[in-house]
C-alpha cells in the first residue's frame, strides 16, 4: 500500500474511531444548578410557605427561621410567598439563577409592605485563621445603618465603622477578620447610638456569615440572624444584649416614683399620671421594681420579667396604696407600613369595671377589665372623640373629645384613676 493510500485510508477512519470515545460537546455538559435556601424575617406575618412555579418547595418556615438548600435550574425562577396554610400571596418576586452559585433569599419587612431578597453567597472560603462577615439590612424603618466589628471591650467613640451607610433592602460585600472574640455593634447611620449588641461571641475559621438584621419589636433596636454560608449552614439568632422598657405611673395615691431594672434606677421623679421615655436596659429576665422618689429603697411593686432582646416593653405601675402591683405590657413599635395610626387601650383603673372603648362611634375594644390592654388597631388618621363605656350596662364613664391619632403613630391611650373619677392619659409610643 502506498504511503498516499495508508494516510488517506487513516483520514477516512478517524469519524469511526472518534465515534467510539466520549466526547464532551458544548452541548453535553453536565448541568451545574444553583443552589437556594430561604431565611423568614417577615416580622408580623408568622410562618410562612413558599413556591416557585406552584409546587410548595419550603413550608411553613417559622418567624426567625431558615431552611437547607434546595437546587434549582439556572434559569428565570419566580418565588411566591403565603401565610403557613394559606393561599393569600404575601409577596412574589422573580429571579434569573446562575449555575454553581449559592444563595440566600429573605423575607423581609412587614404584610403590609413585604420584600423578597435573593443574595448570592459569596463561594470563596476565607483563608485559614479569618471570617468572612457581610451584613444585609432587612430591617423596615429605621433607615441607614453603621456596623462595627471590635474587640469585646473596645470603645466605638473614636472608629470608624467596618460598615457604612447600609440601606434597607440591601447586602455588602464581605469584611474579613481573624478568628476569636468579637463584638458585632449596629448604630443609626452616622452615628454613635447603639442599635444592637451582640455582645461577646466567638467566631471560629473559616466561617462565612451572612448577618441578617431585622426587626422584633422595637421602634429603635434591630436583632441579627446569622446563616452561615459554609460548613454546616447553619441559621440561628445571635440575639441583642439590648432592650428597652419604659414606666407609666397610673397609682392615684402614691407620689413621685422611680423605676428600677436590677437594682438600678432607669426612670427617676415620675409623677402620677405620666409615663417616661423608653430607657435601654439589658435583655434576659430582670427584676423591675418601682420606690418612692422621696424614700429610696421603699418598695412600692416589684415583677420578674424577660425583656425580649430587641424589643419595646411599658411597665405600668397601678392600684390604691397598700395594694400596688406593677403590669408589664409588649409594646409593638413596628413602623406602620401603611402610614395610618396604630393605637391601643388599657384599663389602668384600680377599681373600674370592664370598659368598651368607642372611636368615634366605632367599637375598637372589648370589655377591658382592670389591669389589662386591648391589642392595636389601625385607624385613618383624623380627630376623634373616645369613649369608655361600661361593658356590661353601656354606661359611658370617660368621654374624651378632640384625640388627634396622626399618620403612622402609635399611641397608647390609658384609663386611669379610680372608678369614680377616670381620666385619660395618651402617651405616644413611637
Amino acid at each position: 500500500m502506498s504511503r498516499r493510500f495508508r494516510l488517506l485510508a487513516a483520514v477516512l477512519a478517524l469519524p469511526l474511531a472518534l465515534s467510539s470515545c466520549k466526547i464532551n460537546t458544548i452541548n453535553s455538559f453536565p448541568t451545574t444548578y444553583a443552589k437556594i435556601r430561604f431565611v423568614n424575617v417577615l416580622a408580623d406575618a408568622g410562618a410562612v410557605d413558599v413556591s416557585e412555579g406552584g409546587t410548595a418547595i419550603w413550608p411553613n418556615v417559622a418567624y426567625q427561621g431558615g431552611t437547607g438548600s434546595r437546587e434549582f435550574q439556572p434559569s428565570d425562577t419566580n418565588f411566591v410567598v403565603t401565610a403557613a396554610g394559606g393561599t393569600t400571596q404575601l409577596v412574589k418576586a422573580g429571579y434569573t439563577l446562575f449555575g454553581n452559585q449559592p444563595y440566600t433569599l429573605v423575607a423581609y419587612g412587614f404584610v403590609a409592605a413585604p420584600g423578597l431578597l435573593m443574595i448570592p453567597d459569596d463561594t470563596v472560603e476565607p483563608s485559614a485563621g479569618n471570617v468572612a462577615m457581610r451584613i444585609v439590612n432587612a430591617a423596615a424603618g429605621i433607615g441607614f445603618i453603621d456596623a462595627y466589628v471590635t474587640k469585646p471591650d473596645e470603645s466605638i467613640d473614636n472608629l470608624s465603622p467596618n460598615f457604612s451607610g447600609v440601606g434597607y433592602g440591601t447586602a455588602t460585600i464581605a469584611y474579613r477578620f481573624g478568628s476569636g472574640q468579637w463584638r458585632l455593634r449596629i448604630t443609626a447611620y452616622a452615628t454613635k447610638t447603639v442599635i444592637y449588641d451582640s455582645g461577646t461571641r466567638t467566631y471560629t475559621d473559616p466561617r462565612m456569615i451572612d448577618a441578617i438584621v431585622y426587626n422584633k419589636g422595637s421602634g429603635t433596636l434591630v436583632n441579627v440572624l446569622t446563616a452561615d454560608v459554609n460548613g454546616g449552614a447553619a441559621i440561628a439568632t445571635a440575639d441583642s444584649a439590648l432592650a428597652k422598657v419604659k414606666a407609666i405611673h397610673a397609682a392615684p395615691q402614691t407620689g413621685a416614683v422611680n423605676m428600677l431594672v436590677d437594682a438600678a434606677a432607669v426612670v427617676s421623679g415620675l409623677a402620677y399620671a405620666s409615663g417616661s421615655p423608653y430607657a435601654a436596659v439589658a435583655s434576659g429576665t430582670r427584676t423591675i421594681a418601682f420606690e418612692e422618689t422621696a424614700a429610696p429603697g421603699t418598695l412600692l411593686a416589684s415583677l420578674g420579667r424577660s425583656v425580649g432582646a430587641a424589643t419595646d416593653s411599658t411597665i405600668v405601675l397601678t392600684g390604691f396604696a397598700g395594694s400596688l402591683r406593677a403590669i408589664p405590657l409588649d409594646d409593638n413599635n413596628f413602623p406602620s407600613a401603611t402610614g395610618r395610626p396604630r393605637v391601643r387601650f388599657a384599663n389602668m383603673s384600680p377599681d373600674a369595671a370592664p370598659l368598651d372603648v368607642l372611636v368615634g362611634s366605632n367599637k375598637q375594644a372589648s370589655a377591658l377589665a382592670s389591669g389589662t390592654a386591648s391589642g392595636y388597631v389601625e385607624v385613618d388618621a383624623g380627630t376623634y372623640t373616645l369613649t369608655f363605656n361600661d361593658a356590661a350596662t353601656g354606661t359611658t364613664k370617660l368621654t374624651v373629645p378632640d384625640v388627634a391619632l396622626t399618620a403612622a403613630q402609635t399611641s397608647t391611650i390609658y384609663a386611669i384613676g379610680p372608678a369614680a373619677q377616670l381620666a385619660p392619659l395618651l402617651i405616644l409610643d413611637r
